[in-house]
């Protein structure tokens, strides 16, 4: 779960002038123009959207706008692909060499409405309503509002979240078998509004079952050199190792990565290190 740098909205204005207006759809011509009382009172939302950190309530609610210029607002969307009008929004936002901050396992491919446009579609061109996600995070997430406060995705832009590490991991080996389960770390002070919705989109995203996905993959890489470091210096070499990779990671990613989380969770395992990675990861 990482956060990203909110993108600048400078352009909100530009971006309405720019895209909004008449469109045909089925050979019917749709829609309407934004009058400067309609592109003030989208502005006024935007505002809003920004001081409630994105997440839904009535007062963001379109009532003042028409359903034909709502109508025209999410169709707009269509031009910030290649060489549309607001093409300039997508290469802003859509940086394809970095990870999905909701997975952190797969590269950045498409933009997600955080909320959504096919039922608030009057944020549907608003680039801090567009948040970089890999598709199976955006496929799984789809169209969710959250009327529950603890059913709100976290935003990757505008949440308040935590300067320390807040996720954790728990470590359970059975024989030849361990199982990882990543939570809410309880001693990180969490409120109970964010921890439940960390909780909520843990589920949600179906996190716990990819990364079990990804776990073995990423330690066999690994694991290689343990046998021998054990040899020599003991579970306190596999401590070492693990922190020190974890630091790593936190330093490449960030410190909720679930690669730092993992290595972090697995140095405070007496069990891992004590040999029982010899039982996961047996030497050739």
């Amino acid at each position: 779960m990482k956060k990203l740098e909110p993108p600048g909205n400078d352009t909100a204005s530009a971006d309405i002038a720019a895209g909004v207006g008449m469109f045909t759809q089925d050979g019917t011509l749709s829609g309407e123009v934004p009058s400067p009382a309609d592109t003030q009172a989208i502005l006024d939302l935007y505002a809003a959207y920004d001081a409630q950190a994105g997440q839904w309530s009535d007062a963001l609610n379109a009532e003042d706008l028409s359903e034909a210029l709502i109508a025209s607002i999410r169709h707009a969307y269509g031009k910030t692909h290649p060489n549309g009008r607001l093409a300039h929004l997508r290469e802003q936002l859509l940086d394809q060499d970095q990870l999905c901050p909701a997975c952190g396992i797969n590269f950045c491919t498409t933009l997600d409405h955080f909320l959504p446009k096919e039922s608030i579609g009057v944020f549907a061109i608003y680039s801090r309503n567009l948040i970089p996600l890999c598709a199976e995070c955006n496929h799984k997430k789809h169209a969710h509002l959250g009327h529950d406060p603890s059913e709100q995705f976290l935003h990757a832009y505008l949440e308040d979240f935590p300067a320390q590490a807040f996720l954790t991991a728990h470590i359970e080996i059975d024989d030849a078998r361990m199982v990882v389960t990543f939570a809410p770390d309880a001693g990180a002070g969490l409120s109970l509004a964010f921890r439940q919705r960390l909780e909520f989109q843990l589920e949600k995203l179906k996190l716990q079952e990819r990364y079990s996905r990804e776990i073995n993959v990423y330690l066999a890489s690994q694991s290689t050199n343990w046998p021998d470091l054990f040899e020599v210096k003991g579970a306190e070499g596999i401590v070492f190792h693990l922190q020190r990779q974890a630091e790593n990671e936190a330093l490449y990613h960030h410190q909720n990565d679930w690669r730092a989380v993992l290595c972090r969770a697995l140095s405070q395992s007496e069990d891992f290190c004590g040999g029982g990675f010899l039982k996961i990861f047996p030497p050739p």
